[in-house]
């Protein structure tokens, strides 16, 4: 992921992606992979989690715009979550990989939404799903603070 933002655009969703965007750069600054990793308590999902299930629904809202998703990793299936399962550790995975993973999906998606119909933009599910996303941008916020960062 890089730095700054590339995901500019006019259509409200566009605009929310955008600002998703901005936030998760801001808050992955200088985080580094024992921050990502810690986990606050047993039961609680540690950053790389959370950086995980942002990208599987952004994968989602993909193939809800019609197209192939982005993200293919056969293991990332585990960031679903929508379970009353106890959080699981995030091992195997890096924080690069799932930064790698948040930009390949970003990337599509805001393509997706300059590019594609404008019926399937009103979809409820896609602005639910945008504040979904900044509802998990605010838990990267704490969790980065218990993690000492």
């Amino acid at each position: 992921m890089s730095k700054n933002s590339t995901i500019t655009g006019e259509s409200p969703l566009r605009k929310a992606l955008q600002s998703n965007e901005q936030m998760l750069l801001h808050k992955l600054e200088g985080v580094q992979e024992a921050h990502a990793a810690h986990r606050a308590a047993h039961n609680c999902n540690d950053m790389r989690w959370v950086l995980g299930h942002i990208a599987y629904w952004r994968n989602e809202m993909i193939t809800l715009l019609g197209a192939t998703p982005a993200w293919v990793d056969e293991r990332r299936s585990q960031f679903r979550g929508m379970s009353d399962e106890p959080a699981q550790p995030t091992i195997g995975w890096e924080l690069a990989e799932l930064r790698a993973a948040l930009e390949s999906t970003g990337s599509r998606l805001a393509a997706l939404l300059d590019d594609g119909p404008a019926a399937k933009q009103q979809d409820p599910m896609l602005r639910s799903l945008l504040q979904h996303e900044t509802y998990h941008i605010g838990q990267l916020a704490v969790l980065r603070r218990l993690a000492g960062n």
